[in-house]
């Protein structure tokens, strides 16, 4: 009996063609041609290897890919011996990594510390914090990406504030007296100090959604001018250190290229461009005493250079627009605010990115609650729109009445004048006709009624009574110009 053997002779990178004829045991075979293999991707055919009556056909993908399915394909009677054909997966990055939070990874990573297609990161945040949007806890890699949005971690509250020497702080919301309830976020700390004390620093600190307190240094009481100058006189500081890239301004006191004088204060700033990598946009105050600076806020600047700002703040009750889609501030990017329904925006409405990497104002707004209209229908109230609050305007009915008061004296000047313009010209016309006399008129009573006399009176109620009263007779006028 006849044997039959197949083999595909005629290669290509993308499987086996053509056919080839042979004699074997005196028998001459004919070799099937086997279908084009097809493309696998970011792969390749590494190589063909002829086993038997088989050919063996290995593929291989380019770095940073994973292969799924089998490596070898057996191409056997002209047909590829595997159903699933072998594709090349893009792997994943490492998970990205969230503050405050763990990860779990499920999956193989290679020596490049990437994942394969299929890869789960599942994600928990501490004690004190909750994963939001909560969709993001179970990521999966799956084509060179993970699968949902990322996340982060939202403080439920901040822990109290810090305390200060010789002041105090106020919440703005009362706090429950159960130590285990945080400050909630959003709220702020005002700081006030005692008696003979100035406060110098931030005035009030507010708590994040991270779970700590902005600006994260509280501010520091120092004793007024008065009870410094009774103190006893203290040593000059030498010159602060040279600081690449940053800025020093004098707030208080005097120091020039040898010393300072003590209780001199000032403020380091990194310059346009620059920024500390620690504390960003935070300046640095020192004080001199007794012949050494003191650090009241922050730290010691190490200007690094920036390119933009971070991500701007959030504000409780508030949204943000204008943000950046990859999450980066370019020089003189901006963002706005808005409130929610119910509460109105107080401060500035738009935030800019200065060159220093710092959003500027420094000042956040605030979303205050709308308060609830007045019961008697009779009270009007007008709200000027983006203004400060205790910034009025005048009424609607203020100003008409003011016009029609100033039309009004308007009116009687115009008249007045037009009456003595008259009497003038009437003594004018009778002087001009001459010498001549005028026939004497026989004397009659006093009219009490004479239509010849002029009376005017006009009264304003807004800019004060103006009363006027002009009479003139043609007999008194006629015997005063007689001879």
């Amino acid at each position: 009996m006849k044997r039959f053997y197949l083999l595909c002779t005629v290669f290509a990178l993308h499987g086996c063609v053509g056919a080839d004829v042979y004699i074997k045991n005196g028998t001459e075979v004919i070799t099937e041609t086997c279908p084009e293999f097809g493309d696998v991707g970011k792969g390749a055919v590494a190589k063909v290897i002829n086993v038997a009556d088989k050919q063996v056909l290995h593929v291989e993908c380019q770095p940073g890919y994973e292969l799924i399915g089998p490596p070898k394909i057996l191409c056997v009677d002209g047909q590829w011996e595997h159903n699933q054909k072998p594709q090349c997966s893009k792997r994943c990055p490492s998970p990205p990594f969230l503050r405050n939070a763990e990860v779990r990874l499920e999956g193989l990573q290679d020596s490049e510390k990437t994942y394969r297609k299929g890869s789960r990161a599942t994600y928990s945040c501490g004690e004190g914090f909750r994963l939001s949007p909560p969709t993001s806890k179970i990521r999966v890699c799956k084509d060179g990406y993970w699968t949902r949005p990322q996340g982060r971690c939202v403080a439920n509250g901040c822990q109290l504030p810090p305390e200060i020497a010789h002041g105090y702080y106020v919440l703005e919301t009362a706090r429950e007296e159960d130590p285990a309830v945080r400050v909630s976020v959003g709220q702020r700390a005002h700081y006030n100090c005692n008696m003979g004390f100035t406060l110098t620093g931030p005035a009030s600190l507010q708590c994040l959604d991270s779970g700590e307190w902005s600006p994260r240094l509280p501010p520091h009481c120092t004793p007024t001018a008065s009870e410094l100058e009774e103190e006893a006189e203290e040593a000059h500081c030498p010159p602060l250190p040279a600081t690449p890239h940053t800025r020093v301004s004098t707030l208080r006191g005097h120091q020039d290229a040898n010393s300072a004088t003590p209780g001199t204060v000032v403020e380091l700033r990194c310059e346009p461009g620059y920024r500390d990598p620690l504390l960003p946009c935070q300046p640095a105050v020192l004080r001199c005493e007794q012949a050494a600076w003191q650090t009241v806020q922050g730290i010691m600047p190490r200007c690094s250079p920036v390119e933009g700002c971070v991500s701007p703040p959030n504000i409780e009750h508030g949204a943000l627009f204008g943000l950046a889609v990859d999450g980066r501030y370019r020089v003189r990017a901006e963002v706005a605010y808005e409130c929610e329904s119910g509460y109105t925006l107080y401060g500035n409405l738009r935030l800019t990115c200065a060159p220093s990497g710092c959003w500027e104002p420094s000042d956040l707004p605030e979303c205050r609650k709308d308060q609830a209209p007045l019961p008697n229908p009779d009270y009007k109230t007008y709200w000027p729109p983006h203004k400060d609050p205790g910034i009025g305007a005048p009424g609607l009915e203020d100003t008409v009445t003011l016009l029609v008061s100033l039309v009004t004296a308007l009116g009687v000047m115009l008249i007045l004048l037009g009456v003595c313009l008259v009497v003038v010209c009437r003594r004018a016309a009778r002087r001009h006709r001459g010498s001549t006399p005028s026939p004497p008129r026989p004397t009659a009573p006093p009219l009490i009624y004479d239509p010849d006399r002029v009376a005017l009176i006009a009264d304003g109620a807004q800019l004060g009574e103006v009363s006027l009263s002009y009479i003139l007779s043609k007999e008194q006028f006629v015997r005063k110009e007689s001879p």
